[in-house]
């Protein structure tokens, strides 16, 4: 395909999309008007907040896991034994 007709193609493809959803048949019914109040109605950000919770908690997880123990846990390693003579202490 040429540059061209792919250019286009993609033109003509983002200027039909609007049509599409003008033409759902569900998009304007009163169900569609029903779901969209119940999604978008007063406790919308309550909802959101409650969606977008476990993604922010796993975040600080992580985060915590690998940023925080391992500077946590560095001072508290051991140094290698090192025997000094044999096992009779000489």
């Amino acid at each position: 395909m040429r540059p061209l007709s792919l250019a286009y193609f993609i033109c003509a493809s983002a200027a039909s999309y609007p049509l599409a959803a003008f033409a759902c048949p569900f998009c304007h019914s009163e169900t569609a008007a029903t779901v969209r109040a119940e999604i978008f109605g007063g406790d919308f950000l309550s909802n959101l907040l409650i969606a977008f919770l476990p993604f922010g908690v796993i975040a600080i997880l992580v985060g915590v896991f690998h940023y925080g123990l391992s500077k946590l846990y560095a001072s508290q390693r051991r140094r290698p034994f090192v025997p000094q003579g044999d096992i009779y202490g000489e």
